[in-house]
């Protein structure tokens, strides 16, 4: 430990141990200021063990409320030697959660100092001295931020004891942080599948066109199957690619319904290696039949050499299904010979993959290019506008920044980058 983080022990008898704690302090609600949402559990492990440390004490833990359990610890470090708090559930001591839903703390010096009817979860934690101070976000009650020894008493003193709110506070704030971004993220997964489910029912004529092309086949090539087989002498070699050509248009048609499950069914995001120029042509035959009626030709652009990406490949189809509806509607006003989009994949270095759609209709206004990817903000007369908006933010939740820029001679380009997948 440095010179800043010296033990409150050592200093607790000399007019120094304000100015110890407040440096520690400082420093102890810099770090979480900083730290990003999705690293606040790992943030808080670290500072539980600093805190044991500076002050020389056994354990600390944070107390959560988990749900239908109650109140959790879900936190905890131990100095080498002793078992932590971790995964204990404080149904036992409604005494001690009382205290904390009217905002009050609870701490003694020596075991002396308690109840008897307190004895049982404190003879069970070993406890000799504890501080356990209420985590609140607003006026609702979260959990609770604990400090104690196993080793020997301890006094605490009032200042300290004052310091040790602010401890909790600042981990309040870090867990209200932590909370609203995974509230965030699954009212993001909920929006995305939401959007997934419109697009569909948008296309629906057009899975269905794609999935009778490969059964249609399959029933002309067992009905001339059936007429070989009537004959005097069957030809067993025709008969052989008949019943083999049935067998590749079912299996075609097994995947297009596989893809479209995988497409519409609710899940977690699943970041994998994913090949790019696959996925790309996996959305395109998506869409054929829909392009076939719109007149537009798509074409894929897939550098040769190129590396899998890093990415969750239901939500990459969304993004780039999402931006081919949209350049669809933009050409929709075009001449159908000049009805065109390029849909790009190249390495733009070692570590990242540029994605692009481009078409050529008649671009996004200038006035309107700021506001494009603001939730309900449309040119549609029956859209929602929160399609740029749920591809904007999968696209972020990737590592990348889905951007617009005007097409060389006119037309509309829809860019973003994804990590490149190590090896």
């Amino acid at each position: 430990m440095n010179d800043r983080s010296a033990s409150l022990l050592a200093v607790e008898s000399s007019t120094s141990v304000d100015d110890a704690f407040e440096t520690f302090l400082e420093e102890f609600a810099a770090a979480f200021a900083r730290v990003p949402s999705t690293d606040v559990d790992d943030e808080i492990d670290r500072w539980l063990r600093r805190i044991v440390e500076f002050f020389e004490a056994d354990r600390s833990s944070i107390i959560e409320v988990v749900g239908s359990e109650g109140f959790v610890s879900t936190h905890s470090y131990a100095r080498p030697g002793f078992d932590s708090a971790a995964g204990i559930r404080m149904a036992s001591v409604p005494w001690l959660v009382e205290l904390w839903q009217r905002g009050e703390g609870f701490h003694f010096s020596d075991i002396s100092e308690v109840p008897a009817e307190t004895h049982g979860l404190i003879h069970q934690l070993g406890l000799r001295s504890h501080v356990s101070v209420p985590v609140r976000i607003t006026d609702q009650l979260i959990g609770a931020f604990a400090i104690g020894d196993i080793r020997r008493s301890r006094h605490w003193s009032v200042s300290v004891l004052r310091r040790l709110r602010l401890v909790a506070n600042t981990f309040g704030g870090a867990l209200a942080r932590r909370r609203a971004s995974h509230e965030y993220m699954r009212q993001s997964a909920l929006l995305a599948h939401a959007g997934r489910v419109a697009a569909m029912s948008q296309l629906a004529s057009s899975f269905a066109h794609e999935i009778n092309q490969p059964l249609g086949a399959s029933l002309t090539n067992a009905q001339a199957v059936l007429r070989l087989l009537k004959a005097a002498q069957p030809n067993l070699d025709d008969i052989r690619a008949g019943v083999e050509d049935i067998a590749v248009d079912t299996h075609r048609a097994g995947e297009i319904v596989r893809e479209l499950r995988r497409f519409l069914r609710r899940q977690e995001p699943d970041i994998a290696a994913e090949s790019i120029a696959g996925l790309l042509h996996t959305v395109v035959r998506f869409l054929a039949a829909e392009a076939r009626s719109r007149d537009v030709t798509v074409e894929v652009e897939a550098a040769d050499g190129l590396s899998h990406a890093r990415a969750d490949r239901v939500q990459i189809q969304q993004v780039l299904v999402n931006l081919l509806l949209n350049a669809f509607d933009a050409l929709a006003g075009t001449a159908p010979d000049r009805r065109r989009i390029v849909v790009c994949a190249r390495q733009s270095s070692p570590h990242r993959i540029e994605l692009s759609v481009a078409d050529t209709g008649p671009g996004v206004p200038a006035a309107e290019q700021v506001r494009i990817f603001e939730p309900f903000v449309t040119t549609k007369v029956n859209g929602l506008g929160i399609g740029l908006a749920i591809a904007r933010t999968i696209v972020a939740g990737h590592g990348g920044h889905l951007r617009y820029r005007d097409a060389p001679g006119g037309g509309a380009v829809f860019e973003f980058s994804l990590d490149a997948a190590a090896g």
